[in-house]
């Protein structure tokens, strides 16, 4: 697919493939509606559903909650926190086993929609960036509205098709997809198809008041790797369930790898605005004028965007 033309592979001897191996993570989503009140009883209900790895939302956590942190890992879990820049309440995190190798990666920028934070498990064989969303919805401290949103997460998905590894979107979206008659469902979920995902939660209720609010969100050709995605009524005190799911990556047993290729990034730090300019001004679109397929022409479309990022933007390790 379209998204990941420019995902690297890795170097294996032959015969390499006969000797991957299929792990299972167990990954979730839940907005935890303050983890500060509810430590244990968040991490004693993912140890019970042996989650590994799980994106929350509306962590309430600040910069400056270091005791916080120190618990969670007396707990044997991990934390990467992102704190709402602005304003009480909200902020996002990933938390994580113990023994459990997730990479946090660095996000370039910012939305005022919603929150976003990224991270890489797996290896080089097989990996998968998820990705934890959570927007607001709409008050009188957020004034953003769901076509807001739409406009910016349009700009973060064609961004997101870019970057290595293959993409799972978790998180509290506050939009009821449970409705099929919402205009801003039917654009979500049309927007989702253009870029070739789907929405993998079952129409069932996601919040105590019901509602399917948190979704999971996988590319068209992944949907084999992310398995048995269910609501699991939550064990804490939050108004979410948390909603689990089974993702499926191949590994590679050491003894049969030549190079564990290092991960890449393009460092768009470096770009230089006007040469990158005159490229895009000299991009000849005539063609995809010319086609009639959505996801035909969504794949040029990011295949000349590529090209000219690889001539202008360096790529690091």
């Amino acid at each position: 697919m379209w998204y990941h033309s420019g995902r690297k592979k890795p170097v294996c001897d032959e015969g390499e493939g006969r000797s991957q191996v299929q792990k299972t993570w167990k990954v979730g989503t839940l907005n935890v509606h303050s983890i500060l009140n509810k430590t244990s009883g968040v991490i004693t209900h993912l140890e019970e559903q042996n989650c590994d790895v799980c994106l929350i939302q509306e962590t309430y956590l600040k910069q400056s909650d270091s005791a916080k942190l120190q618990e969670i890992k007396d707990y044997g879990w991990n934390i990467y926190s992102s704190p709402r820049a602005v304003r009480s309440g909200g902020g996002i995190g990933v938390l994580y086993r113990d023994g459990v190798t997730v990479n946090l990666k660095q996000m370039n920028k910012s939305f005022k929609s919603f929150q976003v934070q990224e991270v890489l498990v797996g290896t080089g064989d097989d990996l998968t960036r998820l990705c934890n969303v959570y927007r607001p919805p709409y008050t009188g401290k957020a004034r953003f509205t769901e076509s807001h949103f739409l406009e910016e997460f349009t700009e973060y998905l064609a961004d997101l098709s870019l970057k290595t590894g293959y993409p799972l979107l978790m998180g509290d979206f506050n939009f009821h997809v449970h409705d099929l008659s919402n205009l801003y469902t039917k654009k979500l979920l049309g927007l989702l198809d253009s870029f070739g995902y789907d929405q993998l939660v079952p129409i069932l209720p996601t919040h105590v008041r019901g509602g399917t609010l948190d979704l999971v969100i996988c590319p068209k050709e992944r949907i084999d790797n992310v398995r048995s995605v269910a609501v699991v009524p939550d064990g804490t005190t939050s108004d979410h369930h948390l909603v689990l799911a089974e993702l499926q990556l191949k590994t590679m047993p050491a003894e049969f790898r030549t190079r564990r290729e290092a991960e890449t990034y393009r460092d768009f730090k470096s770009i230089d605005i006007e040469i990158f300019r005159q490229l895009l001004s000299e991009i000849d679109w005539s063609d995809l004028m010319q086609i009639t397929s959505v996801e035909a022409a969504i794949r040029l479309y990011s295949e000349k965007l590529e090209s000219v990022v690889e001539k202008t933007v360096t790529l690091k390790k």
